[in-house]
């Protein structure tokens, strides 16, 4: 079989996904189809570990990638370097499949939230020192409260490493159990500005917090 495959070097197939699995090492392995055929496809840990979503049975899906020859099957496949969900945006659909998986393990329960004080005295602020957040939230409560105790917990609030410095200062908190109630917070921005705080990280230290 002659195929010149260097004019399906950068192609780019639409369908639905089935026949998902994943590899211990990472690689996915997943079938793209609409109804007429499909087309087996493979996208390796070195280009998945960018995937905002996770993929699954069902999505619909544009994928990106070079055909090739899947030589133990003689089947053709495409090497997948990039793919997005039609219809609904990578980070958007991410939220909404981590939102539906903690709500099935409970975290979301109204058994597991802690009530929070009327009027609490000693506050933790979680958020960027240089960010407007914590300046609007000393104005309000400047205006409104004396006698309160704040204490700014520095952290970066968006880019790379913002969720894990969020959920780690949550777990000294909780540990130190020194305050009332946390804040976590900042100021406005785009989806991916403010993406950090839609990670999963985020969320399970905020669910093992023992300070509302």
């Amino acid at each position: 079989i002659n195929i010149d495959f260097f004019r399906y070097n950068d192609i780019s197939v639409e369908g639905e996904v089935s026949n998902y699995t994943r590899s211990a090492a990472g690689h996915i392995y997943f079938s793209i189809k609409d109804a007429k055929a499909q087309l087996r496809v493979v996208l390796f840990a070195t280009n998945a570990r960018f995937l905002k979503f996770r993929i699954e049975n069902g999505l619909h899906l544009i994928v990106r990638g070079r055909l090739s020859i899947y030589e133990a099957k003689g089947d053709f496949q495409l090497n997948a370097v990039s793919a997005e969900p039609v219809g609904l945006g990578a980070l958007q659909l991410a939220f909404e499949q981590l939102k539906k998986r903690l709500a099935e393990e409970g975290l979301f329960d109204a058994a597991r939230k802690k009530p929070i004080p009327m009027l609490p005295q000693k506050i933790a602020v979680v958020s960027s020192p240089t960010g407007p957040a914590p300046r609007d939230l000393l104005n309000v409560l400047g205006r409104r409260s004396e006698g309160l105790s704040l204490q700014i917990y520095p952290v970066r609030v968006q880019g790379a490493g913002a969720a894990q410095e969020i959920a780690t200062a949550l777990r000294h908190l909780s540990r130190w159990e020194m305050h009332d109630v946390v804040l976590i917070c900042r100021g406005g921005g785009s989806l991916e500005d403010l993406w950090p705080f839609n990670e999963e990280v985020v969320a399970r230290a905020i669910a093992a917090c023992t300070v509302p």
